[in-house]
């Protein structure tokens, strides 16, 4: 089974969170996914919202993402977090807005590591 790393930068806390989605069995919603976190435009964003990157290049094998995950750095919270199962992205919530407002629509799909509740296992 591989992963994927799914950042949250939140600027009301100022905190990032690192996410490892389960990449195998969902490779095509994560795509999709990563095709929108990519083409955002971050840069008229204000308040409390939340910043996303992905990479979907490097690919983790299960052992070293529970390898990763044993790290602790004395964060207040869980610095990572592992999403297993099936995910679910419905791109179709981005064909009917600006692209100038994709940022926006990640902020409030996945603000305050909501990520792992796109997920069933």
């Amino acid at each position: 089974m591989q992963f994927i790393t799914f950042k949250e930068h939140n600027n009301k806390e100022n905190e990032e969170f690192v996410f490892f989605l389960q990449y195998t069995g969902n490779e095509k919603s994560i795509e999709k996914l990563a095709y929108y976190v990519k083409n955002a435009n971050n840069d008229d964003l204000t308040g409390d919202f939340s910043i996303f990157d992905i990479d979907i290049e490097c690919k983790l094998t299960k052992g070293a993402v529970e390898q990763i995950e044993r790290v602790n750095i004395g964060n207040f919270g869980p610095l990572f977090t592992v999403c297993k199962g099936s995910f679910t992205f419905d791109h179709s919530v981005f064909e009917n807005i600006n692209p100038d407002d994709w940022a926006l629509k990640l902020d409030e799909l996945y603000y305050a590591c909501r990520i792992p509740n796109h997920f069933k296992e």
